[in-house]
């Protein structure tokens, strides 16, 4: 009933909420200045993408050419799925696309696309993925995760994003996987 509730407030509470000022920190206005300027940003949202991320993929991909027709994708910490959308838009229906993170996503567009929403650290989720994927083989595990950062030099150090790479191999070892594994390491 909570989950409900809160994804079908009434346009009378929603107005209410607005007219309560939330006062941002300078840092805070400082990035969403940045944000909102950021050259990507723009472009992104001109071009349809949910984020800015997926200039990295199209990078990597031009460099490295990662995505090729046929191939089957395992994208962790897919969400807002930015990645998942360029890969859609690149290969259409000539891709298998399993997504999962923790935050919900809303689906791309096309049919060979399956989202898992949870940790894949987890068994159940990590089951729903391979369920997911089925008898087919993993080519590729994408990853653009980062670590949740407090803004403490000292405690915020590279080891976090090794984690997360390492939590994410770990986690995939079950995946019948055969070629790549790429992590954007944030610090």
């Amino acid at each position: 009933r909570a989950a409900i509730t809160s994804c079908c407030r009434s346009s009378a509470s929603s107005t209410a909420r607005r007219g309560v000022s939330k006062k941002r920190s300078a840092s805070s206005k400082r990035w969403l200045h940045e944000h909102r300027s950021d050259t990507y940003v723009k472009q992104a949202r001109h071009e349809g993408y949910r984020s800015r991320a997926v200039y990295k993929l199209e990078e990597l991909d031009q460099r490295d050419h990662l995505l090729k027709p046929g191939i089957s994708i395992v994208d962790l910490g897919a969400a807002p799925g930015g990645w998942c959308q360029y890969i859609e838009r690149k290969l259409g229906d000539r891709v298998r696309i399993v997504a999962t993170d923790i935050l919900p996503m809303d689906p791309v567009a096309g049919t060979n696309f399956t989202f898992v929403l949870g940790d894949f650290r987890e068994p159940a989720v990590l089951e729903a993925i391979e369920a997911a994927v089925g008898a087919a083989k993993v080519d590729l595990v994408l990853s653009d995760m980062a670590p949740n950062i407090s803004g403490v030099d000292a405690a915020d150090q590279a080891g976090n994003g090794l984690q997360i790479r390492d939590m994410s191999v770990g986690s995939v070892t079950s995946l019948d996987t055969d070629k790549a594994f790429y992590e954007r390491l944030a610090w």
